[in-house]
């Protein structure tokens, strides 16, 4: 359900309330409040029809009735207000928290312990992490074993899977949010807030509404924020229902494989069927069930694959320390609805995009390294007919081709153009000028510490200015990043900076910024670099919001003004 949809679902109920209590008021203002019979000398009647002390004393009617009024017209307009607020909160509330992420911790805000069976492991926290982590939050996320399990009974990649390095070498007081998975012999995952010492929050579904809650209320995953109250019910139907499945007999499995199979007949399987939340316990219990041995329905295991991309981390915590990789086949957007899947190497490694193996072309850019020594290597290296190391870790990414790809399978259509080199926004625009639609200029920022990445895609002759920009980000000294930052995390080259870019983004350090000017799920198009700069692809916006919900970026909107050139 799309933001414009949210918001009117949440209009309608404020409305609602508002029409109750006018009624209220048109019935106070035709009806004495105290008839002469309940008026004695000196005192008046303790309540009234709002349930409000009355004063004692000598008073008349029309003072009291006034009184009323008054304090019911002062319930409407804080009401009007909270429904302005509500409007600016649903469309436009910033991604960072109430704290920022460039903000010095003194302590650690959130220290949360969870207590897990490696039998059953909640995969949920994982995405949820990130998702706090791309909300502004600094996380830390470390897993230990209970003395109660001997130590080969978590395989490494499991343990890794839990765990994430911490912020520029910090140690974890300097994290706002520590989630410590404490693997041991349970039945179900609880999760404890330390120091507060109350009872134990039980089951995976209560962890994710838990740790939902502390998303921003734009976030997609703050399904009691931003969602109707008919969807917030289904998605609780859905977290009660998919997280006991794991751990139930046959028959409740069966039952439970048998509504995921019937939801995904009805629904469009390139998007979320139950809502980000609800995806991610689907996708964790479906997680666990393949543990245990259980069969999917091709339809199922499809769905699951697709979004397996998105939410499993780098580490299959299924297998163990064993890299492997998927591929995503070239698929027509006239093929039938199912061919929108990606056709997935089950046998490779979820969650890691490599280029496709029709893709003959050749990447030109210099592969990622964490040492300015290993990069000084490579660079000789690649100088010497760009030959890479066999033993070198960096990451496998895609080139125009394999993005293409994903574009297919995703079901988007686009067009591409192209065109000599450009450098700038300006330039780009003498060759795609007469495109419909937005032409994006893209820009790749950071905050003084180095803890945030920003991608901002604005109009070509949109004002830029850091220091406002800084202030509606709630970042301090916005500046642009290296060349290296944006290798390591976008896999582009200077000048080819693009929101396809974000493909490469799967831990989700960047956080985009979208020109107010996009309107989202509309036939309205744009255009971007598509990894290169000497080409260009125009889509929908519509189609381009499919292709952040496949990145699982949530963009933060941000109006900017034009210039006139």
């Amino acid at each position: 359900m799309d933001a414009k949809i949210r918001l009117a679902s949440r209009q309608e109920a404020i409305l609602e309330r508002l029409q109750g209590l006018q009624q209220q008021l048109d019935q106070l203002k035709s009806q004495q409040l105290c008839s002469s019979d309940d008026v004695t000398k000196g005192k008046i009647a303790t309540t009234s029809l709002t349930g409000i002390p009355q004063f004692k004393g000598s008073m008349s009617n029309d003072a009291v009735s006034v009184g009323v009024l008054e304090q019911h017209q002062a319930v409407l307009q804080k009401l009007l207000l909270l429904q302005h607020r509500l409007a600016k909160v649903i469309l436009r509330q910033p991604g960072c928290p109430t704290w920022h992420p460039d903000e010095e911790a003194s302590s650690v805000c959130h220290d949360m312990v969870v207590r897990a069976s490696p039998q059953s492991p909640p995969y949920s926290v994982i995405v949820l992490a990130g998702a706090l982590r791309a909300a502004g939050y600094t996380v830390l996320t470390t897993s230990l074993l209970h003395s109660s399990l001997d130590m080969g009974s978590v395989p490494d990649g499991l343990r890794s899977a839990f765990s994430s390095c911490s912020v520029s070498g910090g140690s974890r007081s300097d994290h706002q949010i520590v989630v410590t998975l404490v693997w041991s012999a349970v039945t179900a995952p609880s999760l404890m807030v330390s120091p507060l010492h109350q009872c134990p929050i039980i089951g995976e579904a209560n962890i994710i509404r838990y740790l939902c809650r502390l998303l921003p209320a734009s976030s997609p995953y703050h399904y009691e924020a931003s969602a109707s109250f008919a969807h917030i019910a289904r998605t609780d139907l859905v977290l009660d229902s998919c997280c006991t499945a794991a751990q139930a007999d046959k028959k409740a499995v069966a039952k439970f494989l048998n509504t995921v199979e019937n939801n995904l007949k009805s629904s469009s399987h390139g998007s979320s069927v139950y809502g980000e939340c609800g995806d991610v316990a689907v996708w964790s219990t479906l997680k666990q069930l393949l543990a245990q041995g259980v069969t999917l329905t091709p339809l199922v295991t499809k769905w699951f694959n697709l979004r397996d991309t998105i939410f499993s981390p780098n580490s299959s915590p299924t297998a163990s320390n064993t890299r492997s990789e998927f591929t995503i086949k070239n698929v027509s957007t006239t093929d039938d609805e199912e061919n929108r899947y990606n056709e997935l190497n089950v046998n490779q490694k979820p969650g890691e995009i490599s280029a496709p193996v029709q893709s003959k072309t050749k990447m030109s850019s210099t592969p990622q390294c964490s040492s300015k020594n290993s990069k000084n290597e490579l660079k000789a290296l690649e100088q010497r007919n760009g030959s890479i190391p066999p033993n070198s870790e960096s990451k496998t990414l895609l080139d125009r081709h394999g993005l293409e790809n994903i574009l297919n399978s995703l079901g988007i259509a686009y067009e591409t153009r192209e065109h000599p080199p450009v450098m700038t926004a300006l330039e780009l625009v003498n060759h795609v000028g007469d495109w419909p639609g937005l032409h994006m200029k893209n820009l790749f920022l950071r905050d003084k510490k180095k803890r945030q990445l920003y991608l901002v895609a604005t109009r070509h002759n949109a004002k830029v200015q850091l220091n406002s920009l800084g202030k509606a980000l709630q970042c301090k000294d916005l500046r642009f990043a290296d060349a290296d930052a944006l290798y390591e995390n976008l896999g582009v080259q200077p000048g080819s900076v693009s929101v396809f870019g974000l493909v490469h983004d799967d831990q989700h350090r960047v956080a985009l910024v979208l020109d107010d000017a996009v309107n989202v799920d509309t036939q309205q198009r744009v255009d971007f670099h598509p990894l290169v700069n000497t080409a260009s692809i125009s889509v929908t916006c519509s189609d381009l919001m499919k292709f952040l919900r496949y990145t699982g970026h949530v963009p933060q909107f941000i109006k900017f003004d034009v210039e006139e050139i």
